[in-house]
């Protein structure tokens, strides 16, 4: 038998992610390499080669997501998910 899961009714669903999973866009605006940049690029460390190189493109889709986060009335907090590294113009 099933055991149902009830929730309250003032139960809020949340969500995590990291920059790297959402961000996109590895090489852009003076970026330099992220840990992840090389651990995803070893063969066999990452399902069939998936890179973040891409990811969800946050980074160019910004203006999108945001528009279907205000549609859909969603309680959000997001933090800035401008990857650290761009930050840093050296790269140091």
């Amino acid at each position: 038998m099933e055991k149902k899961i009830v929730f309250s009714e003032n139960f809020v669903w949340g969500a995590a992610t990291s920059a790297y999973q959402i961000e996109g866009a590895v090489k852009e605006d003076g970026k330099c390499e992220h840990i992840w940049d090389v651990y995803t690029k070893e063969p066999g460390k990452v399902y069939s080669g998936h890179t973040g190189e891409v990811a969800c493109d946050h980074y160019h889709r910004y203006k999108e997501d945001a528009s279907v986060w205000e549609k859909t009335e969603s309680h959000r907090r997001f933090a800035d998910m401008k990857d650290f590294l761009k930050l840093r113009s050296n790269g140091r």
